[in-house]
């Protein structure tokens, strides 16, 4: 365990130090771009002296080897930082030798900083669990003679951490914000495990890129901030690099409600009167349909949490709080509610003016009832306090809900006359269907959801009432990654998690509709596909009998096609999980994905080329029809999003393929015994 705990200590000193050399770099680049290389470096000198006493001669030698067929650039940051710190402390003139020797090592600061960024993420991953002891002592650890050359960029007083990481590395140590005392030294008080250091360094290289520093991410997962965001843009004004592109984007304005201006000689004379329409101003700066109750109680203080409730009343708002919280409430889903009046969005501030929460409200059913808590969370999609969030959520469910007006005593008046009611033409698809496939999407969520409700929770990090509003509106990546995070954490096993996206409730109310009900609707197939949907069955998932199956039918192909995506990236987590548990449709799925796939990473090969039968007892063939493969694999592995047109010319190149990290010590055999006693 010892000799575990330096080699473990090693990498994270290294780590650290790695960063801080970067850190150096980079604002040495960033100076030199601004001020010229000889007052740049002056002005850089105290932070590379800092850095180059962060690492001994021995190991800056070290990885300043240069090994035969590489790029030979230094393996860490330490050599050029060191390199340079002795020409500026040499004396010699600072002429054009001297130019060609520091330029060359500052342009290699980009560089090193990515991949030092992906180094710490993957000491996050792999080390918090096992080794959380050995990261913590590591943590403890401060950064005072660091600060004094490079002192702060982000406020102290205002870093709240990143609570996934954070968290586990400070143990029941509060934030560096909350510990930090008025007029407090910072440095005295921050410690390793703050990762301030590791916001520094991601700020550092956005500078080099143009930006005062580093966006939070939005939504979940690494590396929590972009050191290269996105220009802010107008999304509605029509681009000008495509004609194609150009009039699209004109005629969505128009579709907006925006009018064409008379009289418009050119095109941007066009656009710039469509923009300014009223109908388009609304479009792009209206406020929130706020509910009296909500827009009552904005600026108060919940009791006995700390906090002061703060509604949203544009997208401006959700834009900023997003901005800092690194979370996706400024998306789409929550715009279009809140503009709509069907939610409240709000922020939690504490005592210092700090965001610590973001918070959606629903209105209970009949809407007279009041208010509920929908979601809520911390900092990148953090738990909240627990305190926090018992008493905001009683706060919350005192609200009351809007009561209908009485309507006025006087005297009676006769109805108006109604024109009779024109008889349809056609039969009408949300009327005629969702009454019958009400019933049955109701039955079958009820003989099916409570398990698979509880696994997407721990994929979404939510109660299992919110977990599909979560994961719906999660992008492809973010959803992958919050699958990944539930299997590395043992939140949920490989085979549970495989069960629970196979429930679609909505698939089977489908399949018990009545046959000549779904031939008058064609469309009908389309509901187990991907969205966007047709409009009448875009107003048939909304039915409320029908949209919690359907919401879940959605969430369990998504679930799969992440699960799909890790098996060919032979993620690590997807790994482990292969190994500690699978079954045989599982394993057969995943094995057609991967080798339909032929990712560029370590394969083993299970079959020789152009060989149907796959070794292992009991022995199978892939051209059974009656078999594990042909039918039911193939069929599984287009839900993983496999090309499986492919398979049989893969089979012919290359054999049945599977990663060579999924396989235990007894290889392919062992693990398709271990797959066959768990058949299902």
């Amino acid at each position: 365990m010892g000799a575990r705990r330096a080699v473990l200590a090693a990498r994270l000193d290294r780590i650290l130090n790695d960063a801080l050399g970067a850190t150096a770099l980079l604002r040495t680049a960033v100076a030199v771009a601004d001020h010229g290389l000889e007052d740049g470096l002056a002005r850089s000198a105290g932070v590379i002296a800092a850095a180059a006493a962060e690492v001994d001669d021995l190991h800056a030698t070290e990885s300043a080897r240069r090994v035969p067929g590489l790029t030979g650039l230094p393996a860490r940051p330490a050599a050029y930082v060191r390199d340079i710190h002795r020409r500026i402390g040499d004396g010699k003139p600072r002429d054009a030798k001297f130019a060609a020797y520091v330029r060359p090592r500052l342009s290699c600061a980009r560089a090193f900083a990515l991949l030092i960024i992906e180094d710490v993420g993957l000491a996050m991953r792999e080390l918090r669990g096992p080794f959380a002891e050995y990261l913590r002592h590591w943590a403890a650890a401060g950064l005072h003679g660091w600060r004094e050359a490079a002192g702060y960029v982000r406020p102290p007083g205002e870093w709240s951490g990143i609570p996934p990481w954070t968290g586990p590395l400070l143990g029941n140590a509060a934030p560096l914000h909350e510990r930090l005392a008025s007029g407090q030294d910072p440095a005295s008080v921050e410690m390793v495990g703050d990762l301030l250091w590791y916001a520094d360094l991601v700020d550092a290289l956005a500078r080099l890129h143009g930006h005062e520093r580093a966006q939070a991410t939005p939504g979940t997962g690494e590396p929590w901030f972009e050191h290269d965001p996105e220009p802010v843009s107008e999304r509605l004004a029509p681009r000008l690099d495509s004609v194609t592109l150009a009039v699209s984007g004109a005629a969505q304005l128009v579709a907006l409600g925006g009018v064409p201006p008379r009289g418009a000689r050119a095109w941007t004379d066009l656009t710039a009167g469509l923009l300014a329409g009223t109908a388009i101003a609304e479009a792009l700066t209206g406020d929130f349909a706020v509910p009296a109750a909500l827009l009552e109680r904005d600026g108060t203080a919940v009791p006995g949490a700390a906090v002061r409730f703060r509604i949203a009343r544009s997208a401006r708002d959700l834009s900023e709080w997003s901005e800092y919280m690194g979370n996706c409430i400024a998306g789409p889903f929550y715009i279009d509610d809140a503009k709509n009046g069907r939610s409240g969005l709000a922020g939690l501030y504490d005592k210092h003016g700090l965001l610590v929460a973001n918070a959606e409200l629903l209105p209970l059913r009949p809407a007279s009832r009041g208010w509920r808590v929908s979601e809520l969370a911390a900092r990148f999609n953090d738990e909240p306090d627990a305190e926090l969030a018992r008493r905001f959520r009683d706060w919350v469910a005192a609200i009351p809900g809007p009561v209908k007006a009485e309507p006025a005593q006087g005297q009676e008046e006769l109805p108006p006359v109604r024109p009779a009611a024109r008889r349809r033409a056609a039969p009408r698809l949300v009327e005629d269907v969702g009454q019958a496939l009400g019933p049955l999407a109701e039955r079958a969520w009820r003989e099916t959801a409570t398990e698979a409700l509880g696994v997407f929770a721990a994929i979404a990090a939510t109660p299992p009432d919110a977990a599909l509003v979560r994961l719906r509106r999660l992008g492809s990546e973010r959803f992958t990654g919050a699958v990944r995070r539930a299997l590395e954490s043992g939140d949920v096993d490989l085979v549970g998690l495989w069960t629970a996206t196979g429930s679609r409730p909505l698939g089977t109310a489908l399949d018990a509709l009545d046959p000549a009900l779904r031939g008058r609707f064609d469309q009908l197939p389309l509901l187990l596909g991907e969205p966007p949907l047709p409009k009448a069955l875009h107003r048939l998932v909304k039915l409320p009998a029908i949209a919690d199956a359907y919401a879940l039918d959605l969430a369990g192909r998504r679930a799969r096609r992440a699960i799909g995506l890790l098996a060919v990236q032979d993620d690590p987590a997807l790994a482990a999980a292969v190994a500690r548990r699978t079954t045989e449709p599982l394993l057969c799925a995943l094995t057609v994905a991967v080798t339909c796939a032929a990712p560029e990473t370590e394969l083993a090969t299970v079959t020789a080329p152009r060989s149907v039968r796959v070794p292992g007892f009991p022995a199978t063939a892939l051209d059974d029809d009656d078999g594990p493969w042909r039918r039911r694999a193939v069929s599984a592995a287009r839900e993983l999003g496999a090309d499986t047109a492919r398979f049989w010319d893969e089979i012919a190149a290359h054999g049945l393929r599977v990663p060579a990290s999924w396989l235990p010590p007894g290889g392919w055999t062992a693990l398709w015994a271990r797959a066959h006693s768990h058949r299902r």
